[in-house]
């Protein structure tokens, strides 16, 4: 028996193989370097993070808490012998306002030095650029959103500002108007809000976007903020109205005190009014109508008449959208209970024993969930692959990022360097072409004598051919299946097994149906395993690859294959995708079968040279 490095195999690449497009073109051209690259804030800039972050935060705060002190606090309507108090006269409120000016005027000018996606998946760091973006995009919004309420009341001021015959009295009348509308000015900080449309790229929003929960949890609080802010128009209605008395405040009843005289909604706090603004406008989003309460004024009217406009669209979203999630639940449970139904059948059928029956039921509930979920049309991706569709430099990228990059740097790709550039099609057809299989310590792969239908390319751990030594070479045992045991899935570990969308069977599903690899053989623990008493002769680590020998010379295992270290995961390809790659790129193919005969020269040498006397 040979040292353990005379049976490993060549250890997994440490470079990235040149890749260039398929007519031998170079995918990328040399651009000249970015002005003042240093200045510009990259994305991944921890401090632009928490910046971010705090930015987000205080938009929150613009539609939430600011519309509220605005419209039910400072606008609030009350009795004619009551005082208004706004939250302006307030000090802790107005030391609050000045900090998140502050900060908004420093986010208008950090964001000329923010770095931004040009929408092909670069990130842009010339300053030139980056300015230039900023500048024809939302500048404007936040320039607006940062002008000063003094400034807008000096020019409304300055604008009303003619003579009038009417004495002190009508001027005292006008500079109130002129009061009321000027603080109106502060609702421009809502175009703020526009800014959280980039943090829908964010990697958090898109995560939180793929949870069903979160989806329901964001379309509730989506429609409670629409809610809440046309809450806050419906009473600005009537807090801008000349007379109070007339608007829906007044005319709202909420109580009857202990005289028996009846108490408006005008006489009650701001939070009521609030309340019951809200359950207004939800009434009209949901067409309940109790008429208890209804538009008066023409202002009034009108803005309803808007209200329910935005309440058909909304609802209609929302609806939509929670039938959506809702039906994509359901989806995957009748996936599931299609794929136990077909299991029951088949044991009714075959008339399995209890044991093995279990074992299906299980393997079943372990990962049919994740087969729905992992489901896509492959063919389909496949010709948008191979068309003229995709840019050429998006298509030159991506190869480096499949599978974290592991798949660039595999020897599978990299037997043809110092002959011709691997193609970028290639590894994208190659990645279209597997699906990850974990395997446990001593679980076998195949064994010897069954029906090829798949090869394996190694990422993580150690695999091995095995065999029982003896005095004239290795014996081939085909080892008996202990019972096996299935693990869920989890972050770190998929189930080995998907099931795509496309007519043909998949390549564990031909396996599972001819019985190559139908029922993985997991070892006991246990010393009288017979799978133990196997020992390795050829080792394949990561970046290495095993079981085409069969594929290309279509003839039975001749081998059996283990999985040596505590946990192993390997991309798994079906014998007609490595064909069909084959028949693409002829010169890999080529390759492929060339080296494969040699592999099974060096297998099979090997295998005769593992005597009992260099057993462990």
């Amino acid at each position: 028996m040979g040292s353990p490095r005379e049976m490993q195999e060549e250890p997994g690449p440490r470079t990235f193989p040149s890749v260039t497009t398929d007519d031998g073109g170079s995918t990328r051209t040399e651009d000249p370097p970015p002005f003042a690259r240093g200045a510009v804030i990259r994305k991944s800039n921890p401090l632009r993070t928490a910046w971010m972050f705090l930015v987000t935060l205080l938009l929150v705060y613009t539609g939430t808490i600011f519309l509220y002190r605005l419209c039910f606090l400072d606008f609030r309507l009350v009795p004619a012998n009551a005082t208004r108090v706004t939250t302006a006269d307030d000090p802790t409120w107005r030391d609050f306002d000045m900090v998140v000016t502050v900060i908004f005027w420093v986010d208008l000018v950090a964001n000329f030095f923010f770095s931004y996606d040009d929408g092909r998946g670069n990130e842009v760091l010339d300053l030139r650029l980056v300015s230039r973006h900023y500048l024809q995009s939302h500048f404007a919004i936040n320039l607006i959103a940062c002008i000063p309420e003094e400034l807008i009341t000096a020019v409304i001021s300055l604008l009303t500002d003619t003579p009038d015959a009417g004495g002190s009295v009508n001027q005292g009348v006008r500079m109130l108007r002129l009061q009321r509308v000027s603080r109106l000015a502060r609702l421009m900080r809502l175009s703020r809000l526009g800014k959280l449309k980039a943090q829908k790229s964010s990697h958090w929003y898109r995560w939180l976007q793929r949870q069903k929960s979160a989806r329901v949890l964001n379309l509730a609080g989506g429609l409670t903020w629409v809610v809440h802010i046309l809450a806050c128009g419906w009473y600005l209605c009537a807090a801008l109205h000349d007379d109070p008395e007339k608007t829906w405040v007044a005319r709202r009843i909420v109580d009857v005190d202990e005289s028996g005289a009846e108490v408006p909604l005008i006489d009650q706090g701001a939070f009521d009014q609030w309340l019951t603004a809200m359950y207004f406008i939800l009434t009209v989003f949901t067409t309940v109508g109790f008429g208890d309460m209804s538009a008066g004024t023409l202002g009034e009217i009108v803005y309803v008449c808007f209200t329910m406009g935005v309440g058909a669209v909304v609802h209609s979203i929302v609806i939509s959208e929670v039938i959506s999630a809702v039906t994509s639940v359901d989806q995957m449970n009748d996936f599931v209970n299609k794929q136990k139904e077909l299991m029951e059948s088949f044991v009714a059928h075959t008339e399995l024993d209890e044991a093995a029956e279990v074992s299906l039921k299980h393997w079943i509930d372990c990962t049919a969930r994740e087969w729905f979920t992992t489901r896509y049309d492959r063919d389909a991706m496949a010709e948008l692959v191979m068309g003229d569709s995709m840019p050429r430099d998006l298509l030159g990228r991506l190869p480096a990022s499949l599978f974290k990059g592991q798949l660039l740097q595999h020897r599978f790709l990299r037997i043809c360097e110092g002959v011709c550039s691997v193609p970028p099609r290639l590894p994208v057809l190659v990645a279209l072409a597997v699906h990850p299989s974990h395997f446990d310590e001593y679980e076998i792969v195949y064994a010897a004598q069954d029906y090829p239908f798949s090869m394996f390319l190694v990422l993580r751990g150690t695999f091995a051919f095995v065999a029982r030594p003896s005095d004239t070479g290795g014996i081939v045992d085909t080892p008996k299946s202990s019972r096996p045991s299935y693990r869920s899935p989890s972050k770190r570990s998929r189930p080995s097994l998907r099931l795509p969308m496309v007519a043909r069977p998949s390549p564990r599903q031909e396996a599972a149906m001819c019985a190559d690899d139908s029922m993985r053989s997991h070892a006991s623990t246990s010393s009288q395993d017979p799978a133990k008493e196997l020992r390795p002769y050829v080792l394949f680590s990561s970046g290495a690859y095993f079981g085409e020998c069969e594929l290309v010379r279509t003839q039975p295992r001749k081998a059996t294959a283990r999985c040596e270290s505590e946990g192993g995961e390997v991309l798994t390809m079906g014998r007609e995708d490595f064909k069909r790659l084959s028949d693409q790129f002829p010169q890999f193919g080529a390759k492929w079968e060339e080296l494969a005969a040699k592999r099974e020269r060096r297998r099979a040498r090997k295998q005769f040279e593992f005597t009992s006397g260099g057993a462990p």
